[in-house]
C-alpha cells in the first residue's frame, strides 16, 4: 500500500511540474506577442465628400457644411461624390457648386457621405416644400407689374 501511495505522489508532482512549465511557456509567448507592434495594412483610399456637421432637415447647404474625407476604396458606393483622382480643382469646384445651395431632404449626420437622394436640388420639384419648416405653407400670389 505504501508503494502505491509513493507512486501516486510522484506522479502528481510530475503532472504539477509539467503543468507549471507549460503555463509559464504560454504566458511568455503571449507577453512577446503583446509587445510586438501590430502590422498596419495600408489599404487604398479615395476622397469622398461628407458633411462637416450634423445637417438637419431643410437646411440649405453652404461650403462650410462640406469637407473631403479619405474613405476605404472597397466600401465606396456608386452614389458617393468622390474627388477627381488627378486633383482637378476646377472639376472639384463644379461638384461643390452643384451641391451648394441644395436643401437637405433627410437628416445627415457629421461624417456621413453626401448622396443626391438625400438632397433637394434647386429647380427640382419639391425644393420649396423641402426648405419650409413643418406647419408652414407656400402660396403663389399673382401680381401686375
Amino acid at each position: 500500500m505504501r508503494v502505491v501511495t509513493i507512486i501516486l505522489i510522484v506522479v502528481a508532482l510530475a503532472v504539477a511540474g509539467a503543468t507549471a512549465y507549460f503555463v509559464s511557456q504560454f504566458l511568455a509567448s503571449t507577453e512577446q506577442a503583446a509587445q510586438k507592434p501590430p502590422e498596419v495594412i495600408e489599404e487604398p483610399k479615395v476622397e469622398v465628400l461628407v458633411s462637416a456637421d450634423d445637417l438637419p432637415l431643410g437646411k440649405i447647404i453652404q461650403s462650410e457644411d462640406l469637407r473631403w474625407q479619405l474613405w476605404p476604396e472597397d466600401s465606396i458606393q456608386a452614389d458617393y461624390v468622390m474627388r477627381s483622382a488627378g486633383g482637378d480643382d476646377e472639376m472639384d469646384k463644379d461638384i461643390l457648386d452643384d451641391i451648394r445651395g441644395s436643401a437637405v431632404r433627410v437628416e445627415i449626420i457629421a461624417g456621413e457621405p453626401i448622396i443626391s437622394t438625400k438632397l433637394f436640388h434647386r429647380g427640382d420639384s419639391g425644393f420649396l416644400s423641402g426648405v419650409l419648416a413643418p406647419g408652414m405653407r407656400a402660396v403663389t400670389v399673382g401680381v401686375n407689374p
